[in-house]
């Protein structure tokens, strides 16, 4: 086990350096491309991109160890988020409101608003990085803990039934449409505005879609000692079988996020419980999952454009324009958030922001119910969809059925439309103390604990919170986290143990990790 000092990265020096370093690279290349960034925006967002890339650079520590440390992912994340993606907007010239989604209301100079919510978004960092290295410590009580290994015979109890409903419940779905055909017909039906979706059927779509994932917990942890010599050939193959089947029990939706989750889900399974995968492969894996984003994207303009981006170049240029799904739109649209906040700042800094209505707490409220059948709580609170409307657009242009903006906001944009842009460090307070108190569990638990299968989804939430309202991370983690978090603690037995009082002080610190000893 390397100790801190043994880290090859961790020096106080290289932390800072190796930060500034890439920082500085990407704000001298923006500076030669052009005279845009000549602006004072750049400010903050080089001060945010510091803060990420100095939890970013723990990716490369311990050999890839920490390649699914939340603090770590959501360095690497937030550099691009918080830093990359606005210099592209500018240098692009990619606004969300050159789409078809249009305010007619519109800053002067972009670079004015992104600088602004630069700037909150900067106190909101260094508040969370605070915040995530005290409630780390604070998560890891190392005094006693508890460990959870999987019993094999309950396990197989346990897993079959879940399994067998999952399935069940995804051939019910696709039969109550007229099959795989009639499904994908309905979803292409759907996109043209056509009442004949799939409303009211969210609990079982978490249910169905949450397959894929239950079947890699339950084969990694049967088949876990033979896997761990694993060509990375027969790897690759597997993954692909995975994605089919990911394809199936969810994917035909037209959820590109929820697909990607499951992929990298599974692939953190198979990183963290059987072999060490290199950055290098996650690296390659990212371009592949920016790649299939842009091609599915086809498939939510229409099935049929789908097949036909796929087999035509030129045919995909024409759906690109007409659509506005291109490239740029997956980075800058799908990605991030920082042209969504940053107007959304500008509205309600404006003369006439008096009228704009906080939401005061009624998006979260919303997005908790909208996972409870209306069957049994028909009461919806007015959530998103009003007060983003009305944001963008003007106190009262929303119009239920009428006209809305489906737009997500992401963890900022959603607190300013709650509690306006002085929130914002509250919820990136927040933020931190949840990610540090996932940190220091990481930290505690035994490296053979089987709660260990759920840290990967865990992390991948924490990232995907950065860029998605309430709604859309507590339906990933109903799809993703419920039924594995649910298998692992029935199939698991729980033994207390006592950490040796020695070592309590290192491991508080990260610098160890114990073996537990009976008490």
């Amino acid at each position: 086990m390397l100790t801190r000092e043994e880290t090859p990265l961790s020096s106080l020096a290289t932390r800072i350096w190796v930060p500034a370093a890439v920082c500085l690279g990407i704000l001298t290349i923006a500076l030669l491309a052009s005279p845009l960034f000549l602006h004072w925006f750049v400010i903050p967002l080089f001060g945010c991109g510091m803060l990420c890339c100095m939890d970013g650079i723990q990716l490369l520590e311990n050999r890839g160890r920490n390649l699914f440390d939340p603090v770590a992912l959501l360095g690497v994340y937030g550099l691009y988020f918080f830093y990359v993606a606005p210099l592209l907007h500018v240098g692009l010239d990619y606004w969300f409101i050159n789409a078809r989604f249009a305010p007619t209301d519109r800053p002067e100079d972009w670079r004015t608003w992104l600088g602004w919510m630069g700037m909150i978004n900067l106190l909101g960092l260094a508040i969370y990085r605070a915040c995530h290295k005290h409630f780390a410590k604070a998560g890891m009580n190392p005094r006693r803990r508890t460990v959870y290994q999987f019993q094999m015979a309950a396990l197989r109890f346990y897993a079959f039934p879940m399994l067998a409903l999952a399935l069940v419940l995804q051939v019910y779905i696709y039969a109550r449409f007229g099959g795989i055909g009639g499904f994908v017909d309905t979803y292409a039906r759907s996109n043209r505005g056509v009442e004949v979706g799939f409303t009211g059927l969210g609990w079982l779509f978490c249910v169905a879609e949450s397959f894929p994932v239950l079947l890699v917990v339950f084969l990694v942890a049967v088949y876990r000692t033979g896997l761990r010599n694993i060509s990375m050939l027969k790897l690759i193959v597997m993954l692909g079988m995975l994605t089919i089947i990911t394809l199936l029990f969810g994917g035909l939706r037209g959820s590109r996020s929820n697909t990607v989750i499951a992929l990298l889900y599974a692939v953190g399974i198979v990183h963290v419980m059987v072999r060490r995968l290199s950055w290098r492969f996650f690296a390659i894996g990212g371009a592949g999952f920016v790649v299939f984003m842009y091609l599915y994207g086809f498939y939510k303009v229409s099935p049929q454009a789908f097949a036909t981006a796929l087999t035509s170049s030129d045919a995909r240029a024409v759906i690109e324009q007409r659509s506005g799904r291109s490239l740029e739109t997956v980075l800058l649209g799908d990605l991030e958030r920082a042209d969504t906040q940053a107007y959304l700042l500008y509205r309600m800094t404006q003369s006439g922001a008096n009228e704009i209505q906080y939401a005061w707490g009624e998006t979260y409220v919303d997005g908790m119910l909208s996972l409870v059948p209306r069957a049994i709580l028909s009461y919806r609170p007015p959530g998103k969809l009003k007060y983003g409307t009305d944001a963008f657009f003007g106190q009262g242009a929303y119009s239920p059925g009428r006209f809305s903006s489906s737009k997500v906001y992401g963890l900022a944009g959603e607190t300013m439309l709650n509690f306006g842009p002085y929130g914002v460090p509250l919820a990136f307070f927040a933020f931190g103390m949840v990610v540090g108190l996932l940190r220091g569990f990481s930290r505690r638990i035994e490296p053979s604990d089987s709660r260990q299968y759920v840290l990967p989804i865990l992390s991948l939430l924490c990232v995907l919170a950065l860029s998605s309202d309430l709604d859309n991370i507590m339906f990933a983690f109903l799809e993703h986290a419920l039924l594995p978090g649910i298998l692992i603690w029935f199939a698991s037995s729980k033994r207390a143990y006592a950490v040796r009082s020695v070592l309590v002080r290192n491991l508080q610190e990260g610098i160890v990790s114990t073996t537990p000893m009976s008490g």
